[in-house]
């Protein structure tokens, strides 16, 4: 894993992508803080990170992955990685939930995959760099109902990953068809996306006793 120092972060900006060129034209050649750098206007930013001819990316030929957003604005934002970049990304993200983990759990990720989404791909590759020794079950938000539950009920699966809404969705559906997963007994969600609010924890409750409701991203549960 390789971290990069502010300066260096600059130094590379500066010198190689056209629009932080522009940004940074002013900037001191040495960096000793952030405060030091230009603020970002977003707008500017995001009209020049495009598809063909992007200006803001330091080296157009892409050898890593390339995401978007989901798009509620009907114009998608698109994020691009190196692999060390991605490897560095979900290594320290691994690193910080690695104390919401315990060893041999089995965790079942029912975040969301395909068309260029990020968050599925982003929890699988920290969970496996997180240094707890757990096992995954990456079965996707996407995967009917029927099927989470029954893989859920076969392994004896504990801990549910993934969005607040998918997850309530999910065991909404086990509530109302406990005969076909005798063997189900959740015990842990992991969530991000968006919030978790109390009606929905007090749901959950409800349905799994004293079941325990944890933030990937904070520890304010």
């Amino acid at each position: 894993m390789k971290i990069y120092s502010l300066q260096q972060i600059v130094d590379i900006a500066r010198s190689d992508s056209p629009w932080f060129k522009k940004l940074y034209k002013d900037v001191p050649k040495e960096v000793k803080d952030v405060s030091e750098l230009p603020l970002t206007d977003l707008d500017e930013y995001w009209t020049a990170n495009t598809i063909n001819n992007n200006e803001i990316v330091t080296n157009n030929n892409y050898h890593g992955h390339i995401f978007k957003s989901g798009g509620t604005s009907g114009n998608p934002k698109f994020s691009i990685f190196s692999n060390e970049e991605w490897k560095t990304f979900c290594g320290v993200f691994g690193e910080s939930i690695g104390n919401k983990l315990v060893f041999n759990e089995k965790i079942a990720n029912v975040f969301y995959c395909g068309d260029l989404y990020c968050s599925f791909l982003f929890i699988r590759d920290s969970l496996a760099m997180s240094g707890v020794p757990i096992a995954q079950f990456p079965i996707s938000g996407a995967t009917d109902e029927d099927l989470i539950l029954k893989t859920i009920n076969d392994f004896q699966i504990s801990t549910i990953v993934g969005v607040p809404t998918t997850i309530i969705g999910i065991l909404n559906y086990y509530k109302n068809n406990k005969d076909l997963f005798p063997q189900i007994n959740v015990k842990k969600i992991l969530f991000g996306g968006e919030p978790f609010f109390d009606d929905q924890r007090k749901g959950l409750d409800s349905i799994f006793p004293g079941i325990e409701i944890v933030c990937l991203i904070n520890h304010d549960e």
